[in-house]
């Protein structure tokens, strides 16, 4: 009897979106401070967060390391969503397993282009956490 795997990606997604400006450069103030203003619109893929639930679902490849070793878990990627839409930096800050990570940066490095962060209507670049949870199992 052939046992049938299937993979269950569980993604939940928070949104965490800071956005930067550059440093303060004046006579009156510390060059070294940044200057953080709240986020008027976040970041958002395009279609919204249903779209790129079915991104992820269509292109995960769960790695056969990870499905041999039984590994399983939530990775958490922190990345810049660029003015241009692009994705940037993107890291890994919650560690699974090395080829789990990979995959998840290899996920969202491949994504297409997202609607930028604004403050005050201006596109602004800013920093998107994503948890991705990998879950391998059977029927």
């Amino acid at each position: 009897m052939k046992k049938i795997f299937l993979i269950i990606l569980t993604i939940l997604v928070t949104l965490v979106a800071n956005a930067q400006t550059d440093t303060t450069k004046n006579k009156n103030a510390d060059s070294s401070k940044i200057i953080v203003d709240p986020i008027e619109h976040m970041p958002e893929f395009p279609g919204g967060i249903e779209q790129f639930y079915k991104y992820l679902a269509m292109n995960i490849h769960f790695p056969r390391e990870a499905r041999d070793n039984h590994e399983h878990g939530k990775v958490i990627v922190r990345m810049f969503i660029e003015t241009d839409g692009s994705v940037s930096d993107v890291r890994v800050v919650r560690k699974v397993s090395r080829s789990i990570d990979a995959e998840a940066i290899r996920l969202v490095k491949g994504a297409p282009k997202w609607y930028a962060a604004t403050i005050d209507g201006v596109k602004v670049r800013a920093s998107f956490s994503l948890p991705i949870r990998f879950n391998y199992g059977s029927p």
